[in-house]
């Protein structure tokens, strides 16, 4: 039993997400109290930053919950195959 938690625990995927969102949220802080709108172009460059790290935790959240509960974009799993072993499930 224990063995399929372990497979199941989405740890380190969940650590790397929030320290991604952490760096996100940091640098969209960062942007409007020390940067401000006076250097636009500083500016610019650390709401981009702030925007790839947003784009970063979309894709972490997806890819750990699409491989925790099996489900892609475009199908779904059957009833059937959610009784099927953790390890079946595809990644």
């Amino acid at each position: 039993m224990k063995e399929r938690i372990a497979e199941a625990s989405p740890g380190p995927w969940a650590r790397t997400t929030g320290l991604v969102y952490l760096l996100c949220f940091l640098t969209a802080v960062s942007a409007e109290a020390f940067v401000g709108q006076v250097r636009h172009v500083t500016y610019d460059a650390v709401n981009l930053i702030a925007y790839a790290f947003y784009i970063a935790v979309t894709l972490l959240c997806y890819y750990m919950f699409s491989r925790w509960t099996g489900a892609t974009l475009c199908s779904r799993r059957s009833s059937a195959s959610r009784d099927a072993p953790i390890s079946s499930w595809p990644l």
